[in-house]
């Protein structure tokens, strides 16, 4: 819908239920009768019937009640024969939050028109105000306003509003404007001396708002959208995207909703480049250019519920070529992205068990591989853990058939079928629940002497542990208790050493190591109980500290020549959570054998009610990378909001990016300024951007 059309839609209803509210008389007088959506009530002071001329007339704080609907004036007469009714002196019709106001009213309901003088309207969901010396219905679906305006600003001098000397509505056709003009303030800016609008206020056909841009590098740029309203439950958007240094491009997005269990869409993007910005970005790109002058995306969408238990789902996406999300960075989600993932699923729910299929397909952005390896399809069947009669053992399972395919390298079908039980002992002083698993995996290989393989291995999982806590009393202003929680946690995994070199390797559930190791764990909590308000008390978890470490007996049992480690690094992990508006997360990892961090992560979120907010995070990987990333918002005043964001890089002594964003916004109008400084990595390179919004409340937000 236009913003035309958006802005109509209100002036449209109300004026509607202005014309309807008082000729909903009857001919009686009772208060009790029940007329359209209920009983109207009448107050004046004074109440009179001209039974010559059929004419009800109140007088003095005259006031109709109906529902949520209140109508006051001097004076309102009726004539419920030709259903003509006049209101003058102080009118006010109030529906909701929703209030017009006038001098004089004059209604016909029969003939379906009506006029209003010196008529304001106020519109409270979207603080529309809309104004007219004269506000006419000339019938069923047409309007007249005379020198009227309209703003979302409060105040007798608001800063924007739109004038015209006369605009004519038809609905579901077209609104003209004579004479339109734009003010700052009180001062005339844009002037139209005449205007055409679709005053559509169902979906129509027609040509969008036009956006437009320019870029040092693509030159100037228009895009030029046009809706198609192909029928209820179907509709497209076809754009040209001219960009005058680099070409033309073509977009159509299409969407149906063929029902609310089948719906979809599908999004075609092309655009064939011009051999001067090819010859001028290949002399910037070490490697050269790797796409042809075609460049094109694609995407489809579809969800279908066949029932609560029964869905199916398709997400393909496809390009060109491995740089266009690098290139067109404009129109897609994530620039950086390194494969693309198209998938296809069917999915059954039942209660306790889940049987899912799916096809996925992998397009490779990083580089050309044939043998980017494709699951087409999986088929995979669990079933939730569940309780065996009344006894304390649960069991569970996990399988999958996958076919492996690829354009070279190996191919083939594998089984996986993984049952799991698990008992469990509880007692007031501690947890013990040891879990066996037994899995068996059957390949049928594409090629070789040997095309059946199949591996048996079983695993054991004993997890104990205990729980110690002690509560505080701590009538420390809201905080009135204080729980400390200790929980000691020790478990062991056995899995035996089985011979899996002749197995093909597609992924990770091919190679499973042997394992002999117990794995210890301690982990602090801090709750406290806080007194809220109105006496509603609530828990507020302060603090969280986790150590942990494993020893691998396989390990150590290795001989001193292989320079055993049994001992896994020291993971830790502190949170702390003083307050709703402050968060610390710490987590490292420490190597015992080369007594330093590993690894060493940190963020600090502090806000305010106000809406100031810090982000501080710091990422280290000793040898691979150290970043800090900071985000910073500052709201200097209830209008005006300052947006600072880096990414830089420690390892590589550079700034990623760096964002600066300034915002202004009143009750009804707002600026945005925004500044970033990325780099290109690709191309040895940085790239600049500047970007200026202005928005109206109410209308929307243009700038570039």
């Amino acid at each position: 819908m236009n913003r035309l059309s958006f802005i109509l839609v209100p002036i449209l209803l109300l004026l509607t239920l202005v014309f309807c509210c008082p000729c909903s008389y009857s001919e009686s007088t009772e208060l009790g009768d029940h007329i359209g959506e209920g009983p109207i009530q009448l107050e004046a002071d004074r109440l009179e019937f001209d039974r010559k001329n059929n004419v009800y007339t109140i007088r003095g704080n005259a006031k109709i009640v109906q529902d949520k609907r209140i109508l006051k004036a001097d004076m309102i007469k009726v004539n419920p024969e030709s259903r003509h009714a006049e209101a003058t002196g102080d009118i006010i019709l109030i529906d909701g939050e929703d209030i017009l106001r006038s001098d004089r009213m004059e209604i016909n309901m029969a003939e379906q028109t009506g006029i209003i003088y010196n008529g304001t309207l106020f519109f409270k969901k979207d603080n529309f105000h809309i104004s007219g010396k004269r506000i006419e219905k000339l019938g069923k679906d047409k309007y007249r306003m005379i020198d009227g305006s309209f703003t979302t600003c409060d105040g007798d001098s608001p800063p924007w509003k739109f004038t015209g000397k006369e605009l004519n509505v038809t609905v579901e056709g077209y609104a003209t404007v004579k004479h339109a003009m734009f003010h700052l303030k009180d001062i005339p800016v844009f002037y139209f001396p005449y205007m055409i609008y679709p005053a559509k206020i169902k979906r129509q056909t027609g040509f969008l708002i036009p956006s437009v841009a320019y870029s040092k590098e693509q030159g100037n740029q228009m895009t030029v959208p046009f809706f198609w309203a192909i029928s209820k439950n179907m509709d497209a958007t076809f754009s040209l995207d001219y960009r005058g240094k680099r070409g033309i491009g073509e977009e159509t997005d299409y969407r149906y909703l063929f029902s609310k269990n089948s719906f979809g869409g599908l999004y075609f993007y092309h655009m064939k480049e011009k051999q001067s910005y090819r010859d001028w970005q290949e002399g910037r790109k070490e490697d050269g250019l790797i796409s042809s002058p075609d460049r094109w995306l694609l995407k489809y969408r579809h969800e279908q519920y066949f029932d609560p238990s029964l869905t199916a789902k398709i997400d393909a996406t496809a390009v060109s070529d491995r740089d266009f999300y690098r290139d067109f960075d404009e129109i897609v989600d994530d620039r950086s992205k390194e494969k693309l993932e198209s998938n296809i699923f069917l999915t059954k729910v039942w209660q306790r068990f889940n049987l899912n299929s799916e096809f996925r397909h992998y397009q490779d952005l990083e580089k050309k591989d044939k043998t980017t390896l494709q699951r087409l399809p999986r088929v995979a069947f669990t079933g939730s853990q569940q309780r065996i009669r009344d006894f304390p053992l649960f069991y569970s399972l996990t399988s999958a058939f996958d076919n492996f395919w690829r354009e070279e390298g190996l191919r083939g079908n594998r089984i996986d079928i993984y049952p799991k039980i698990l008992y469990t002992f509880h007692t007031d002083y501690f947890d013990f629940n040891p879990e066996l698993g037994i899995r068996e995996t059957v390949y049928r290989l594409d090629h070789g002497d040997d095309k059946v393989k199949s591996r048996e291995i079983y695993d054991l999982n004993i997890r104990f542990s205990t729980t110690v806590q002690k509560i505080f009393k701590a009538n420390a202003g809201r905080l009135q208790k204080l729980k400390h929680t200790i929980k000691p946690e020790v478990e062991y995994t056995f899995i035996p050493a089985v011979d899996q070199s002749d197995l093909p390797e597609f992924d990770s559930v091919d190679r499973i190591d042997r394992s002999k190791a117990i794995t210890y764990s301690l982990t602090n909590e801090l709750v406290g109980k806080i007194r809220g308000e109105k006496g509603k008390n609530y828990y507020h978890k302060f603090a969280r500290f986790k150590l942990s470490q494993s020893y691998d007996f396989a390990e150590a049992e290795k001989s001193s020549a292989d320079s055993p480690r049994p001992f896994s690094k020291v993971s830790g992990e502190l949170n702390i959570f003083p307050t709703k508006d402050i968060t610390l997360l710490l987590d490292g990892e420490y190597d015992t054998y080369g007594g330093d961090l590993s690894a060493f992560n940190g963020l600090l979120n502090l806000k305010n009610k106000r809406g100031d907010s810090v982000y501080l995070e710091y990422r280290n990987t000793k040898g691979e990378l150290e970043e800090i990333n900071t985000k910073l918002k500052v709201k200097v005043s209830a209008s005006f909001n300052v947006r600072f964001e880096n990414r830089y890089s420690i390892f590589n002594d550079t700034s990623s990016e760096t964002i600066w964003a300034f915002e202004y916004k009143a009750q009804c109008w707002g600026i945005g300024v925004t500044y970033s400084d990325r780099a290109i990595e690709d191309e040895d390179r940085r790239e600049q951007k500047y970007m200026v919004r202005f928005f109206l409340t109410g209308i929307g937000e243009f700038g570039e």
